[in-house]
């Protein structure tokens, strides 16, 4: 019999906690009936703004478990100069990761209000 790796166990274990919310939210859903678009839909721009919305969910999920990942990771270095900087460096590219999405998000944010006409303040 073959053995399970550790690292298979725990990839497969991520990859179960990001599809469960997909059916345990699955009753909620309701389709749109007649053609394309439900009415009162603000066309494509509310379809970008919702898959943006939805990217961003995505990110702030992926941007926690960094951070919870690199904080293990430093907890468990047990004083190896190795880990803890290898810990360090996860952290570091979070922080540079949340940073890049955030200001992508400002950037999208400028946009829309600025072809809408609406001031951001």
């Amino acid at each position: 019999m073959k053995k399970i790796k550790t690292k298979n166990l725990i990839s497969f274990a991520v990859i179960v906690l990001m599809i469960t919310p997909v059916f345990v939210f699955a009753q909620g859903v309701t389709f749109p009936t007649g053609s394309g678009l439900p009415s009162g839909s603000g066309g494509i721009a509310t379809i970008i703004q919702n898959f943006m919305n939805w990217i961003l969910k995505i990110f702030s999920f992926l941007a926690i478990i960094s951070f919870v990942i690199s904080g293990v990771m430093y907890f468990m270095a047990f004083g190896d100069d190795r880990q803890v900087e290898k810990a360090k460096n996860q952290m570091t590219w979070s922080i540079i990761g949340v940073i890049v999405g955030l200001s992508g998000l400002v950037v999208i944010t400028a946009i829309e209000s600025w072809f809408s006409g609406n001031s951001m303040f």
